[in-house]
């Protein structure tokens, strides 16, 4: 291979951000068609959304995952993954590679479903694939045959083998906002987009407080993001907002109620969550007008890219040089440092835009008025 066909270091770091992307399309793809074709065995999906699309017509598998504390844990393939644990409890969304299958299989089962995940394990899943998709299936088996797939989302945990290959982007460590649709990101960096302020008091349970997301489209003035819940063609940062606000004005939901009755002690199932109050239908409904003034909206400190000289030093090895033993001593992952805290400008800007948040119009209807309209 002469020298100018060797792809430099942004060359491997735009495919590979590219490859991510296109995971995370397949996987938006996927369940698009699994819900089109309304079936249970394909697709990505958020507990609540399987509930409600098979409970009268898969009864039977409805009722099995709910004994298995499956919309509390998650769901992946169990011929693939084993969940992680936390002591004695399982992790929630939280899962690993079996030993005695190929590190790119599972990943492959991972993004096709049947899965059962959050927004922040599906980007996580798409970017293993990535991965896979830029080193090839034998080198990515290689690479994490030591550890094995870790379909989680958790910051700077050394048990998760993705954070060593990844960080947060300079400008998160120095939490730059930018402004809407101009944010400091690329294609491929997973990014996060807060909701309403309230959202969990309103939603205990619920897991649409945020939503974890990879930016498809850098494009100042139109940039665009995909992720689990999110259509396969991408929304801007304005449809994310409304999407928030939209799933702020949901009647709350108890996905976990059942399975409390048939586990009351919770042995071995992370089910921290309380059940909606009973005044909850009373909250008033989030007005869709100027939602920027309503969500959080753009986490300054959450952007996260790849290690790139690491990524090039990958692709540049042999099948039998490659290994996590390699990374772990690599200078550009050994050092895997949390966010430094920001400074009092930062928390100064930060507290002045969530205190100018609008929360409730006192004109607003309630959940009670609009079930009384239906």
């Amino acid at each position: 291979m002469s020298s100018s066909s060797i792809p430099t270091a942004t060359q491997i770091g735009e495919k590979l951000r590219h490859h991510v992307v296109e995971s995370m399309e397949e996987m938006a793809r996927g369940s698009e068609a699994a819900q089109k074709n309304h079936d249970p065995s394909q697709g990505i999906w958020y507990p609540r959304e399987f509930i409600h699309a098979f409970e009268k017509t898969h009864k039977h598998t409805v009722q099995t995952f709910y004994q298995s504390g499956v919309f509390g844990l998650g769901y992946m393939n169990p011929k693939y993954f084993n969940r992680l644990t936390a002591g004695t409890n399982y992790r929630a969304f939280a899962f690993i590679s079996k030993k005695d299958v190929l590190p790119s299989e599972a990943v492959k089962a991972a993004t096709k479903g049947l899965s059962i995940l959050d927004c922040g394990s599906a980007c996580q899943a798409a970017r293993y694939d990535g991965v896979r998709k830029l080193l090839g299936d034998k080198k990515f088996d290689r690479l994490f045959a030591e550890t094995g797939v870790v379909i989680e989302y958790e910051d700077r945990d050394a048990s998760q083998p993705m954070n060593y290959l990844t960080d947060f982007t300079p400008s998160a460590r120095k939490y730059e906002a930018g402004s809407v649709g101009n944010r400091p990101v690329k294609v491929g960096h997973i990014v996060s987009f807060n909701g309403v302020r309230d959202y969990s008091k309103k939603h205990p349970q619920g897991m649409d407080a945020n939503f974890n997301v990879i930016c498809c489209n850098d494009t100042s003035g139109k940039q665009k993001y995909i992720g689990h819940g999110i259509p396969s063609t991408g929304m801007t940062e304005e449809e994310i907002a409304l999407l928030l606000i939209h799933e702020y004005n949901k009647t709350p939901e108890c996905t976990l109620r059942t399975a409390r009755k048939v586990f009351p002690s919770s042995d071995n199932l992370c089910m921290e969550g309380r059940d909606p109050g009973k005044n909850t239908k009373n909250i008033s409904l989030m007005p869709t007008t100027d939602p920027f003034t309503r969500v959080v909206g753009y986490d300054w400190g959450s952007p996260q890219g790849f290690r790139i000289k690491l990524i090039e030093n990958l692709y540049s090895l042999s099948i039998n040089e490659i290994s996590m033993t390699y990374i772990k001593k690599h200078p550009a992952a050994n050092k895997m440092e949390p966010l430094p805290e920001p400074s009092e400008e930062v928390l100064q800007n930060l507290s002045d835009h969530i205190n100018s948040l609008t929360l409730l119009d006192e004109k607003s209807p309630s959940l009670l008025d609009e079930k009384k309209k239906s």
